[in-house]
């Protein structure tokens, strides 16, 4: 009788498996989407109205706050809260994407090839640099996207900092993460226009006169 029961025991048990496999064994689809920012301007692509290869530039270091080194897209919400959008990630790290789009961004809008990101070798011609201390980069609550930053333009023939804002960039954003990131690109875009005016601004000037630093945009 017992070896019937445990027999039983376990066809029941078998049965039962089978059946919630068929009914609650079944994954639910994975709801995950993955963003990237494009290394290409995402505005009209209008070529710059002036051509400017002799300016050679380093961009960076471009720094990021420690709450945006994640891979979830991060909307702030009330009272210094942050939360992660669901199912909308980043598929790269953001602090690179971000730097490789502000570079090639910025190079396109001065009308130079001769730009690197930090760090660049040594042996490497940089005439002016362009350090980046991002501030916020994110979604906000009322459906906008957010972008503030502190820039300065630094001329290395005699290390002096001769242009830079604190420039903040807001664009309408929806809530769908799509809407979301193509938002924060044209913030990108907006910072990579500041930052050109002002390096094209410096390089034009007399040697060794530092322009009037750009108002706060």
């Amino acid at each position: 009788m017992n070896r019937a029961t445990a027999l039983a025991v376990i066809v029941l048990a078998s049965s039962l498996a089978a059946g919630c496999s068929g009914v609650l064994g079944k994954p639910a689809p994975d709801a995950s989407r993955y963003f990237m920012l494009s290394s290409t301007q995402t505005t009209s692509g209008e070529q710059p109205a002036a051509v400017h290869p002799e300016i050679h530039l380093g961009i960076g270091p471009v720094k990021l706050p420690g709450y945006l080194d994640t891979q979830g897209v991060v909307r702030t919400g009330a009272g210094g809260s942050v939360e992660y959008i669901t199912n909308a990630f980043w598929a790269e790290p953001v602090n690179d994407a971000f730097a490789r789009a502000l570079l090639f961004r910025t190079g396109a809008r001065v009308g130079t090839p001769n730009i690197v990101g930090y760090p660049w070798y040594s042996t490497t011609r940089v005439e002016w640099k362009v350090p980046v201390d991002v501030l916020r980069f994110e979604a906000t609550p009322d459906n906008h996207a957010v972008l503030v930053a502190r820039w300065s333009i630094e001329r290395l023939a005699d290390n002096r900092v001769v242009g830079g804002a604190q420039s903040v960039f807001d664009e309408a954003a929806g809530t769908d993460p799509a809407l979301i990131v193509d938002a924060l690109s044209r913030c990108i875009d907006r910072l990579a226009d500041a930052i050109a005016a002002g390096v094209i601004a410096a390089a034009s000037a007399p040697p060794h006169d530092a322009p009037q630093s750009p108002a706060p945009r």
